[in-house]
């Protein structure tokens, strides 16, 4: 007997993803359609993707939403509400991160806490900032010094380090004085503190510059040892298997594979990391698009591009105004606007002249004026 799928309900497309699930929930699914921001001249509320109000606009602003909690803005203060439009959290916090495992990190006077989906407090406001959980971690700064907290909000590694960033792979390089190693979740020391900088594990492998006659960018694994000699001026993680370096000796950018060997030559002013078999390219004042065989995506027309494909979509600009590529380079919203955000479930955030929103995959508008 075939058994039963999985759905899972993005942007108005049910996607099998596993097996095991009610005809009930297939339908629940359907019923519950994605929130928009959606902004009614100068107040916003939300509305479904065919542009129907479902939450009436008298906030002042309206955002992003995550666990079915929806941001709210109102008399510059945040706060959240569920997706009947119920007031969840009351906008009474000057920031708040993004809703996760439950939690949210909200600000009062300044400092930061933790509070629960139903507004109450889990961690008093004692922080400096709150990072996002990762690997059940979230780093946080307390008395200029940095830590983590878990998900219940229990200091798991205290705040003793000059600078932390998020986990990867159990690991996160951590600053003490004057240099840089790695710590566990729970705080062990694994790779010693002999690198004068460092960035977290991607494909399993990190760049750290370290201190080789002059100081230099090279690569480590997991357990430390080095992968690539230091030997580089500038260089980024790897993705989808390949590295930008910048070369010492013509200042330029190319591509290296986990081997160290050169995949594109040294030719780029600079680069964007591979997303989608795609990669930004600077040559000479201008950006364009190479795929892994260093071929051309297109002309090198564009005074600035973003990181990367988001959701299939590149934001890039031209003669002073945004617009988007879609995954083969070509333009699908017209370079029109002053600033665009990146795609995130389906939508962006843009602004053209006066006026600012967001907008869907295919450009459609989600404000009125």
């Amino acid at each position: 007997m075939e058994e039963n799928k999985l759905i899972k309900y993005k942007g108005g497309i049910v996607k099998s993803v596993s097996t095991a699930i009610t005809v009930a929930n297939k339908l629940l699914a359907l019923v519950e359609p994605q929130l928009i921001p959606y902004r009614k001249k100068d107040k916003w509320g939300f509305c479904t993707p065919d542009k129907k109000i479902v939450i009436d606009c008298h906030y002042d602003q309206t955002g992003s939403s995550n666990e079915g909690l929806h941001f709210v803005y109102l008399n510059n203060k945040t706060g959240f509400i569920d997706s009947a439009g119920n007031l969840k959290v009351e906008c009474i916090y000057e920031m708040a991160n993004r809703p996760q495992n439950k939690l949210i990190a909200v600000s009062q006077n300044g400092l930061y806490g933790l509070i629960d989906f139903d507004g109450h407090k889990i961690v008093d406001f004692k922080f400096t900032k709150i990072g996002h959980f990762c690997n059940g971690r979230a780093s946080v700064q307390y008395e200029n010094k940095y830590g983590f907290i878990d998900t219940n909000g229990i200091i798991i590694i205290p705040p003793v380090y000059d600078s932390v960033t998020n986990f990867s792979h159990g690991l996160t390089p951590v600053k003490l004085k004057d240099r840089y190693g790695f710590i566990n979740v729970n705080g062990e020391t694994v790779i010693d503190f002999n690198f004068l900088g460092a960035k977290g594990f991607d494909d399993d492998v990190s760049y750290s510059n370290i201190l080789a006659l002059n100081v230099r960018y090279g690569f480590i694994d997991l357990t430390g040892k080095i992968r690539i000699e230091p030997k580089y001026i500038h260089g980024r993680n790897f993705s989808e298997g390949v590295a930008i370096v910048q070369t010492l000796e013509n200042g330029l950018y190319g591509f290296i594979d986990k081997d160290g060997s050169t995949i594109i030559d040294f030719k780029y002013k600079y680069a964007k990391s591979f997303n989608q078999n795609i990669a930004g390219v600077k040559l000479k004042d201008k950006w364009g698009f190479i795929n892994k065989e260093d071929q051309n995506l297109g002309n090198f027309i564009y005074e600035n591009i973003h990181e990367g494909f988001e959701e299939n979509r590149c934001g890039v600009e031209l003669k002073g105004k945004w617009g988007f590529l879609d995954e083969k380079c070509n333009v699908i919203i017209p370079c029109i606007y002053d600033y665009v955000g990146s795609f995130e479930s389906g939508i962006a955030y843009v602004k053209i002249e006066q006026k600012r929103g967001f907008i869907n995959k295919d450009g459609f508008q989600f404000w009125e004026d």
